[in-house]
Order: structure tokens, then C-alpha cells, then sequence
């Protein structure tokens, strides 16, 4: 697995204990005590994979597991359940509505039906089309430094400095700036906000968000500093990302400022 992942869950309590299992301990799990818990869940933290049971309350319902979706289209959801009749109604119209991924109870949620299925939820992040933009650079960087950026870009809301990427590569910090300006890179400011832009934008593009939750998810302090790092690296206020540009914009765009030389920061 390439990273820890944080996952929020709504699913019955005969199915937590399975899910934590087959999860294992790399991976860190919140558990939602409603529907409007588990939104509010995923409006407030870096989720990358929500899990749920469209029985977890008993009846089985697919209205709220829909109304989740509409909320965060862009976040992937998985349906945990046990097979049944009336599970299996839902599951056709939750199919319907777009529910690609479902892992059935006893049947296969082993480890590694979970672990494919997180890989893929890591191929489909931003950050990995960003990663593979820049590989030619990430090559020319010592290993520890590559891998810090990388770990960077699927988890901006960690590094709030340089010193904090130097840390993740037990390197000294004058070391880590060499490094960067040797593979090409403006300097480590660059690509921190470029990380933590292009993860506004992905949840700027999920209409459950407002730009004072993208700022609070990503760390900042107040949302006139995403407001100002957006203007640096794309021209834009937050709010345009929701409409304005396309995910193929923002990462062109946020690669060549990463590089660019004549751009002022």
C-alpha cells in the first residue's frame, strides 16, 4: 500500500470489527454515529474512502447513501453489506446510481479484496497524474527527498513548512533546498502550496464544501491564505475551482509553476 489512508464508516456493528480487520492497522478509521454525522465527518476531514451500509439502521435505505454521493461525488464510496433480498434490491439501484464498488460480508471482504480496492482509490487521486508529471525531477532527488514530496502531495494537510518535508526525509533543510533547486524545482514554498492548491481543488469540486471548510481541512489558519496561494499558482480565487477549470488545467498550470522561474511568489 502506497500510503495510510483515512476512512470514514457508517456500517452496523457486527460489520466494524471485519472492516477494522480487513483494513489492518495501517489504515485509520472514523466511525460515523448518523447519516448527518458521517456527512459532517467527511466535510470536516481528509477523507479518502467512505464506507457504508445501506442496512446500518435496520431497513435497508438508499436515500441518505444517495444524498451522501450528491454531497461528494468525487470522494469514492464503498458499500459494506451482508447479501439478502432486500440488500440486493438496493444494491442494483445504488449500481444504478453510480456505486461501482461493493464488498459483500462473509463472502469477500478478506484484506485483499480491501487493498485492491484501496490502490485503486489512490490511482484515481490528482496527486498521482501530478507525480507522474514531475517523475523526471523526482528522479534526480535522493530517495528520502522523492519520497517526502510524494508523501506530500497525497497528504498536504501534514506539511505546513519546509522544515516539515526536510523532517519526513531526515534530511537538514539546507540539503532538502539544494536538492529541489538541482532537480529543477523554484523551491520548496512552490511545490508545498502547489500540493495543498491542487487538493483545494479536488474538494472545491464536491459541492458538500465551502472555501472556509477547504482551508480548515488543509490546515490553514484562515481562508484568505488559501484565498492568496490559489492566486499565486492558478489566478484564481478558491471559488472558481469549483466551475472554472478543469483538473487537466489545474495540473498543467501547477506543474509548470513549480518550475517557473520569471513567476513572482
Amino acid at each position: 500500500m502506497s500510503r495510510p489512508f483515512l476512512i470514514a464508516s457508517y456500517v452496523p456493528s457486527p460489520l466494524r470489527q471485519p472492516l477494522r480487520v480487513a483494513l489492518g492497522e495501517e489504515h485509520r478509521i472514523v466511525e460515523a454515529v448518523g447519516w448527518p454525522d458521517l456527512i459532517d465527518l467527511v466535510r470536516r476531514r481528509p477523507v479518502d474512502l467512505i464506507v457504508v451500509d445501506p442496512a446500518v439502521e435496520g431497513a435497508v435505505e438508499t436515500t441518505p447513501i444517495m444524498r451522501v454521493m450528491d454531497s461528494f461525488p468525487r470522494t469514492p464510496l464503498l458499500v459494506y453489506t451482508s447479501l439478502g433480498p432486500a440488500s440486493a434490491g438496493a444494491l442494483t439501484e445504488l449500481s444504478i446510481r453510480g456505486v461501482k464498488d461493493v464488498v459483500l460480508a462473509r463472502y469477500d471482504d478478506s484484506p485483499k479484496k480491501f487493498n485492491q480496492l484501496l490502490e485503486r482509490v489512490a490511482k484515481k487521486q490528482l496527486s498521482r497524474y501530478v507525480i507522474s508529471n514531475i517523475a523526471d525531477s523526482l528522479g534526480m532527488l535522493p530517495e528520502p527527498v522523492a519520497k517526502a514530496v510524494e508523501q506530500m502531495f497525497d497528504k498536504p494537510q501534514a506539511f505546513l513548512s519546509a522544515s516539515d518535508i526536510a523532517t519526513a526525509a531526515g534530511v537538514p533543510l539546507s540539503s532538502l533546498y539544494r536538492s529541489l533547486r538541482l532537480a529543477g524545482f523554484r523551491s520548496a514554498k512552490r511545490i508545498l502550496v502547489a500540493a495543498r492548491v491542487l487538493r483545494a481543488h479536488a474538494y472545491m469540486r464536491e459541492p458538500g464544501y465551502s472555501v472556509q471548510e477547504v482551508a480548515s481541512k488543509l490546515g490553514y489558519s484562515h481562508p484568505r491564505i488559501l484565498a492568496r496561494h490559489t492566486n499565486l499558482a492558478l489566478g484564481v480565487k478558491p471559488r472558481h475551482l469549483r466551475r472554472r477549470m478543469s483538473d487537466e488545467a489545474v495540473i498543467g498550470r501547477l506543474v509548470d509553476w513549480m518550475y517557473d522561474n520569471d513567476a513572482t511568489d
